[in-house]
């Protein structure tokens, strides 16, 4: 599973000269090597920018693509005058349903200053595929000024951090257990010990943060401290706050705040520092 890869200006930018170049093509001045080249970049940048009415629009480009790949290797020629009046043709035939199609699409522009170079490297760090695309979620969503999303992501990459750190180690996950199997109501046993990680789904956040505050280690110490459950509970509230219906708003900069201190408070604190789970 990965997310859209993200486009460039640039990209809109390549599509137009290559375009401008055929529609302004003569035959003669132009080796077929090059001609070939331009219906290349022209026919894959519509369909990697999602023009999809230009890129139906542009099938007679991609039989001009295809008779010139016959000729690869052959020296440059001139073409013959009618083939490039149907090349010029078809494309301000394309031109005409890009203009249109266009007019349709709208860009966000991304503001890649709003995210730290802190929750960069971590992303390339992390070694599970869903913590990283969890991580690139993050990102987009601040780059776009969704900071509300953003924060919300940003504990979701934490809370994953913390059950895989808690699942991965036989030892961790035995004292884990041994504390969610003494959970009763009315005298009876309802949880059973985790036996794989999807069994976690099925917990709640609080409730997990808690158990592992309850389980015991061998050395006596409580598998999540106090300082540090105490603190994931008030992040865990932080992100309350904002994942609800109301009217609070997230700036940019609390938002960058909020993401760093998770990061360094956990995932790159030493004690949870996992090789695992992060190079």
């Amino acid at each position: 599973m990965n997310l859209p890869p993200q486009l460039l200006a640039h990209d809109y930018v390549i599509l137009g000269r290559q375009l401008e170049r055929l529609g302004f093509a003569t035959g003669t001045i132009e080796s077929l090597d090059e001609l070939r080249s331009s219906l290349r970049v022209a026919t894959d940048q519509l369909k990697r920018l999602g023009f999809h009415k230009s890129e139906a629009a542009a099938r007679r480009l991609i039989i001009f693509r295809r008779q010139l790949d016959e000729l690869e290797g052959k020296l440059p020629r001139p073409l013959e005058p009618e083939t490039i009046r149907e090349l010029r043709g078809a494309v301000f035939a394309v031109f005409e349903v890009l203009n249109a199609e266009t007019m349709e699409q709208h860009i966000a522009i991304l503001d890649r200053s709003s995210v730290s170079e802190l929750l960069r490297t971590t992303e390339h760090r992390l070694k599970h595929p869903v913590m990283k695309i969890i991580a690139q979620e993050a990102i987009k969503n601040l780059e776009s000024e969704a900071t509300r999303s953003a924060l919300v992501m940003a504990w979701n990459l934490t809370y994953e951090y913390i059950r895989q750190w808690i699942y991965v180690d036989s030892i961790r996950r035995g004292a884990f257990n041994a504390a969610l199997v003494k959970r009763v109501k009315k005298g009876a046993t309802i949880y059973s010990a985790l036996t794989e990680y999807e069994d976690m789904y099925d917990l709640g956040e609080h409730f997990v943060l808690t158990v592992g505050n309850e389980a015991v280690l061998a050395d006596g110490k409580k598998l999540l401290p106090d300082r540090k459950y105490n603190e994931l509970i008030q992040e865990l509230a932080h992100r309350n706050n904002f994942a609800h219906p109301n009217a609070r708003e997230a700036s940019v900069v609390f938002v960058k705040g909020y993401v760093e201190g998770l990061i360094n408070g956990f995932i790159l604190d030493g004690y949870f520092v996992d090789t695992r789970l992060l190079s």
